[in-house]
């Protein structure tokens, strides 16, 4: 996994920095061609692009805060599939197949 991107606080809505073999293993990812290790990279990107980890509170913009929010959102739902036990999968599945209107 690429080490983490650091560096002053950027506002919520600004693009997320990226270099050159990001936007490689992106376009990878996208095209069903991309090795294990752009596989990686291409996720630590964009779980670091969503603002998983970082303080989504704007003190003095609102808007801001919910913009932040709804990116961080996004990583929290991906975040959620990957740490996902197949178990749970599994139980879901046979939920959603399961006739209505029996317990």
């Amino acid at each position: 996994m690429t080490a983490q991107k650091t560096g002053p606080r950027i506002e919520s809505w600004a693009t997320a920095p990226w270099d050159k073999a990001d936007a490689y293993a992106i376009k990878a990812v996208a095209a069903g061609m991309a090795s294990e290790a752009q596989q990686r990279r291409a996720i630590a990107w964009i779980m670091q692009a969503s603002g998983l980890r970082d303080l989504s509170f704007r003190p003095d913009n609102t808007h801001a805060t919910a913009f932040a929010e709804g990116k961080r959102f996004i990583g929290l739902q991906i975040a959620k599939l990957m740490e996902l036990p197949a178990g749970v999968i599994e139980a879901a599945e046979r939920a959603a197949n399961r006739p209505k209107g029996r317990n």
